[in-house]
């Protein structure tokens, strides 16, 4: 249950600070009533997981229910400290996206802003902060910047996703261009993600496993998840390789060209659900192995 607990958190972190960054940037298009309804959805998944998580976790360190338990994991720990200040900031996240009746992208910037927090918030209930020192403050750095910029790539996954379901109906015109200035939007900003998302992985990598306890990675069950995670990573890497490369030129010479562009759209669909299915399979691995010792931990 605590497992499901934290993919809840990832995936919603995912889906409103990702979410809401990926639409924010889409000048000059705004968010449709049903990106923003998903937005909404994440949001209250988070909320809901963070209660969850926050239940959990006290009956676990009491072992079964005690309300005094919950009390003194929110007042006394890091861990509920984070969850409180996550929960505040996603409430005032879903006020204002409930007051996006009509859209407005200096309200959306701010969303990804309290989305950036919330998701920044989760380091704290992760392995970077048993470090302690200026190894601690690094680890624990770069579990943020790991985390949103996963949390982003994903995210976008998910909008993407949305756009290309709801417009297979409606291939030519003006929505074909709004999905031809997503996809081409996300080649340039999704890279850096990537890029993040490795370098930031390596460093975390050499904290929780490091050149020492290189044999953990096949003779525990941290070690055999993470390189589970790790195979499934490269499959995600090649579907945006071939989005960036191959999938989203094509599209938009289709599109340039004044022609039907579902064939397009329609690859594009399927590759990126594979991409999705690989990133929540990736999420629920980082949600099951960070409740698990590292290789290198005692």
């Amino acid at each position: 249950m605590l497992v499901l607990a934290r993919l809840g958190q990832y995936v919603g972190t995912s889906g409103l600070f990702g979410g809401a960054f990926f639409l924010a940037r889409q000048h000059p298009d705004l968010p449709t009533v049903g990106e923003r309804r998903l937005l909404i959805v994440s949001g209250l998944m988070l909320m809901a997981a963070t209660i969850a998580a926050l239940g959990l976790q006290a009956a676990d360190m009491a072992g079964g229910a005690d309300p005094s338990m919950m009390a003194m994991v929110l007042t006394s720990t890091s861990f509920g400290h984070a969850a409180i200040s996550r929960l505040v900031v996603v409430a005032v996240a879903l006020l204002l996206l409930l007051l996006l009746n009509q859209p407005n992208r200096h309200r959306l910037w701010l969303v990804t802003a309290l989305g950036a927090v919330a998701t920044a918030s989760l380091a704290w209930g992760g392995h970077a902060v048993s470090n302690e020192g200026s190894a601690g403050f690094v680890h624990f750095s770069t579990d943020v910047v790991h985390l949103l910029a996963a949390a982003f790539w994903i995210g976008a996954l998910g909008i993407l996703m949305a756009m290309v379901t709801g417009h297979l109906a409606r291939t030519v015109g003006t929505p074909a261009r709004r999905l031809d200035r997503a996809l081409s939007g996300f080649s340039g900003v999704g890279t850096v993600a990537v890029v993040l998302v490795i370098l930031s992985g390596l460093i975390n990598g050499w904290f929780l496993v490091g050149p020492d306890h290189l044999r953990g990675l096949f003779t525990t069950l941290y070690g055999r998840l993470l390189l589970i995670k790790l195979a499934l990573f490269m499959v995600m890497l090649g579907l945006a390789a071939l989005h960036r490369w191959r999938l989203t030129p094509r599209l938009e010479t289709a599109e340039s060209g004044g022609v039907n562009i579902r064939n397009g759209v329609t690859e594009i669909r399927r590759s990126i659900a594979l991409e999705t299915v690989s990133a929540v399979l990736v999420l629920g691995l980082v949600a099951w192995f960070g409740t698990l010792a590292p290789p290198n931990d005692g």
